[in-house]
């Protein structure tokens, strides 16, 4: 398809799948890149990554098609990352202050 994204994100939005694929297809590697740089491990950008995917569908009626996708679709993913981040250094910051708290 040479649609373009925002073309794409438009039809996804009004509920075409296939739009969706082409989108993932054209921009998969480079949104898991991004992330895997961000957060070293592949297991952790494996989870933001599922999340962004899941945001972007969520959120899908709120893009704007009058506006770039590609600039819209990186905050969704950026903002998807520090809410994981975030997540993680609360977990952390609880349990580092639940162990050896249990003295008599």
């Amino acid at each position: 398809i040479d649609a373009s994204d925002e073309d794409l994100m438009l039809r996804y939005k009004l509920g075409s799948p296939d739009a969706f694929e082409v989108l993932y297809k054209r921009h998969a590697g480079r949104v898991y890149g991004y992330l895997r740089r961000r957060v070293g491990s592949a297991e952790r950008a494996d989870d933001v990554f599922q999340e962004s995917l899941l945001r972007l569908h969520r959120n899908r009626s709120k893009y704007d098609p009058a506006k770039p996708f590609l600039p819209w679709l990186f905050t969704l993913c950026h903002n998807t990352l520090v809410d994981h981040v975030r997540k993680a250094e609360t977990w952390e910051a609880a349990r580092a202050g639940g162990e050896g708290t249990s003295q008599a």
